[in-house]
C-alpha cells in the first residue's frame, strides 16, 4: 500500500473517530514515516508501531494496513480520552507510554517523548492541517 493511500486510509479513520487528523498523520510520521513494514526495537510493528502486548490482534494482523491503522486511531483516542496528561496535547505520551507510565512523568514538558512529539508535533502539524486534500491524491 503506498504513502498516499496509508494517509488517506488515516485521515478518514481519524474523522470516523474523532481524532483530529492532523494529530493522527502527526503520530504516524513520528512513529514508521508511514511505513507498514517498519518494526520497532521492542517488536512494534506497522504504521502506528503497535506492541502485540498493547492490542487484542496478532503481530501478523497488526502487519495489514488496515488493522494496524484502526487499532492505532482507537488507541489515539482511549489516550486522549483517559490520559492524565491534558494540557498542551500531552495526552500523546499516553499512547507511547500507556496510562501507567504517563502517570509517572510529573513534568510532561521536560520527558524526551513530549520533546520530539508534541513540539515537533505543531511543525507536521502545518504540513498535514490541509489533510482534506489528501482525499484526492490520484495514485
Amino acid at each position: 500500500m503506498s504513502t498516499a493511500l496509508i494517509m488517506q486510509l488515516i485521515t478518514v479513520m481519524a474523522l470516523i473517530e474523532g481524532i483530529p487528523p492532523e494529530t493522527a498523520l502527526t503520530i504516524a510520521k513520528m512513529e514508521s514515516n508511514f511505513n507498514m513494514k517498519a518494526v520497532g526495537l521492542a517488536g512494534e510493528v506497522g504504521t502506528f508501531q503497535i506492541l502485540k502486548s498493547s492490542s487484542k490482534y496478532s503481530k501478523t494482523k497488526l502487519r495489514n494496513p488496515l488493522v494496524n491503522v484502526k487499532e492505532g486511531i482507537r488507541m489515539l483516542k482511549e489516550a486522549k480520552a483517559n490520559c492524565v496528561h491534558q494540557k498542551d496535547n500531552t495526552w500523546v505520551l499516553c499512547y507511547n507510554l500507556g496510562h501507567t507510565g504517563a502517570k509517572k512523568i510529573k513534568q510532561p514538558k521536560k520527558f524526551p517523548y513530549y520533546i520530539k512529539y508534541v513540539q515537533n508535533k505543531e511543525q507536521l502539524r502545518e504540513k498535514f492541517k490541509n489533510y482534506k486534500k489528501l482525499m484526492y491524491v490520484k495514485e
